[in-house]
């Protein structure tokens, strides 16, 4: 497609037609004839030769007035970069919001589906490997030091499994706590539950913690790949300790503990939304579930979706927009379905859609963020990394060590990762509201433009499935503007 077309795209609910303009950042409601009619010049060679040549009034009338206002431009942004790029050495060194540090690379669990157990990943497999005191201090001195502007310190402890060192959480705790005292300060961990005692969940209590817990989901589903090193599976344990911790204190886990559920795409997943909807321990919490993650897979791994998964999957989205849209009371109304983080990107797209007037010369595909600003990752070694979800492996991830400091020519590598496909990414309609990351498109140490074009339709046919919820809810008269922050809390109309 060349810039004889504009850069919009055609598409429709049981309701009505629409089109998107990414040249406005704007979806159109049309009717049954324009739209057909704009198909048709989308499918010519020459988009807006085919419009001129159409005699209908209503149609010459709407498109006319359309062009008055901006839509249909073929303009495209000229040249590739991320609107950070220039302030990195700033925004870094100034303006870090959190550090998770990874405090262990041991694990007492070996997941089938973890990133580090080596079967199915390219990143390193789980290792011996400890961070020191030392590396864990200076690793705290350099984030205070980088986050001046900062608005709070956010400090966040991962593995491995990461209570297998809570010795040393405890002291960078009580560290921290002794070098900030004009901003708040915020704990989060990811655990796997099995280490949970009445003296760490006391600690987390006291130090206000956020708990991330893995918990796949019953029995049957959660020991298929979450199993001790000597294979017993470990759901009992998790159980056991999650509800002793509900039972102590149970406004506390309410506020404060979530759940992660990783959900293996071979099999359907109601019965893992039934069991969070009726344990009494979790019917309240808020969970995270996400299929096994598809990046820095080994070249002889593929993961297949079931037919099962696919339509268990769109049926758990449609409870939670019955339950938006006040026709399902769910056990749960925060929580209609284990997927309901989904809905947060309908509600974001919400927020984005914001009217411009034409795409501008420079700019960046969405999708890379800049580390510091959600995350930055530091290993057990002190080496550097945008976030844990990158392949540690990889130098091309690796964004500088306590050693030499920040390498900011490789975060602004990084950023600026659509120059990679700089020539698709110009013509794409998806271009504002691109979701992909760089760790999409690495492999073998290598950033591979292959890669990113490869799952450009997936992006295409996400946002497309978002526009048409957004206009879904729009057609229902549901108003996101009337939300509060969160989940889906009480509403005022």
């Amino acid at each position: 497609m060349g810039n004889e077309y504009p850069l919009i795209h055609l598409f429709s609910t049981y309701r009505k037609k629409y089109f998107f303009d990414a040249n406005r950042n704007q979806v159109i409601n049309v009717s049954d004839d324009v739209y057909a009619y704009l198909s048709k010049c989308m499918e010519s060679s020459d988009f807006f030769t085919s419009a001129s040549e159409i005699k209908d009034t209503f149609f010459v009338q709407f498109y006319e007035r359309a062009l008055s206002k901006g839509f249909f431009s073929s303009n495209r942004v000229k040249k590739i970069r991320h609107i950070a790029t220039d302030n990195i050495p700033y925004i870094v060194s100034k303006g870090l919001n959190g550090v998770a540090l990874q405090v262990t690379q041991m694990c007492n669990l070996r997941c089938e589906y973890c990133p580090y157990s080596g079967h199915l990943y390219v990143n390193r497999a789980h290792s011996g490997k400890r961070m020191s005191w030392e590396t864990a201090q200076r690793s705290i001195d350099f984030y205070i030091n980088n986050s001046q502007d900062s608005k709070y310190i956010g400090l966040a402890f991962y593995g491995g499994e990461p209570l297998l060192e809570f010795e040393l959480i405890k002291k960078c705790v009580l560290y921290i706590k002794s070098r900030v005292n004009n901003k708040e300060i915020r704990f989060d961990i990811t655990s796997n539950g099995t280490l949970l005692s009445d003296e760490i969940i006391k600690f987390f209590i006291e130090h206000d913690f956020q708990l991330m817990i893995s918990l796949d989901g019953p029995e049957e589903v959660h020991n298929r790949y979450r199993k001790f090193v000597n294979q017993k599976g470990s759901f009992h344990t998790v159980i056991e300790n999650v509800k002793h911790f509900n039972a102590m204190y149970p406004d506390y886990f309410k506020r404060k503990v979530m759940f992660n559920a990783v959900i293996s795409p071979d099999r359907e997943v109601s019965c893992i939304s039934d069991f969070f909807d009726h344990e009494s321990a979790l019917s309240t919490a808020t969970i995270n579930a996400s299929p096994v993650s598809d990046n820095s897979l080994k070249d002889d791994v593929a993961i297949h979706v079931s037919d099962e998964y696919s339509m268990s999957i769109k049926f758990e989205n449609f409870k939670v927009i019955l339950n938006r849209l006040g026709l399902y009371n769910a056990i749960n109304p925060q929580r209609p379905s284990i997927f309901t983080g989904n809905y947060e990107n309908i509600r974001e797209l919400s927020k984005n859609l914001i009217p411009i007037n034409g795409l501008p010369e420079s700019f960046h595909p969405g999708g890379p963020c800049i580390p510091g600003i959600k995350k930055f990752f530091i290993n057990v070694d002190g080496e550097f990394f945008p976030c844990e979800r990158v392949n540690e492996n990889s130098q091309e991830m690796n964004i500088g060590n306590l050693d030499k400091g920040i390498n900011y020519d490789q975060i602004v590598n990084l950023i600026n990762i659509g120059q990679l496909t700089e020539k698709q990414c110009k013509d794409c309609w998806a271009f504002i509201h691109c979701s992909q990351c760089c760790s999409h498109c690495e492999h073998d140490g290598k950033l591979k433009p292959e890669l990113r074009l490869r799952r450009c339709g997936l992006i295409r046919r996400n946002l497309d499935a978002d526009l048409k919820a957004y206009c879904m809810f729009k057609e229902f008269g549901y108003d996101f503007g009337l939300e509060k922050s969160g989940y889906f809390c009480d509403e005022t109309r």
